[in-house]
């Protein structure tokens, strides 16, 4: 989870024309550390229980990681859609209120109204669009940076530590001899 954090940690250091090898490393490097604190995490969840009801838990899991999926992404996504709106907003004060309107949906809403509009107008649009949105990514993951840290803190703090007991640790050994 801090390496989670780490990365997400990362995303101010973007602008509109981060190369796509680094974005590449980035999710990668998200990928691989959310896969390192899904697997252990869903092996505590499942292990805290009777092995009858391992199926139970497993399913309890599950269901959580999707709302608790599902909730952050609306949190943080309103979080960024507002940042994104208030930013670009102030930056089009010269456009038509339509195509501003337009421009502060999303930027994808930016690239169809600046089709519409002269070269040099289209091109201040895109270039305020991209940077309001890279700058509202940014701090977007980066409060999700500081919730993945405080996870990571409390599960270090308040999560036992797995410890072999001495039979499981003369098992091991045994089945290494033998």
């Amino acid at each position: 989870m801090a390496g989670l954090a780490i990365m997400l940690g990362l995303t101010p250091l973007f602008d509109p024309e981060t190369g796509s090898v680094a974005l590449l490393a980035w999710f990668l490097g998200i990928a691989l550390f959310m896969g390192w604190t899904m697997a252990p995490a869903t092996d505590a969840v499942v292990g805290a229980v009777p092995a009858a009801k391992s199926g139970v838990a497993s399913a309890t899991n599950t269901v959580a990681r999707m709302v608790s999926g599902a909730l952050g992404v609306a949190i943080i996504g309103s979080l960024i859609n507002s940042l994104y709106a208030n930013d670009v907003g102030d930056s089009l004060g010269g456009l038509p209120p339509g195509a501003r309107a337009t421009a502060e949906d999303s930027v994808g809403a930016a690239h169809a109204a600046a089709a519409q509009l002269p070269p040099d107008a289209a091109s201040g649009v895109l270039s305020a669009a991209g940077d309001a949105f890279t700058h509202a990514m940014g701090i977007g993951l980066t409060v999700g940076a500081a919730l993945a840290a405080a996870m990571a803190l409390l599960v270090v703090r308040l999560l036992p530590s797995p410890r072999l007991t001495a039979v499981q640790v003369e098992a091991s050994v045994e089945g290494a001899q033998g």
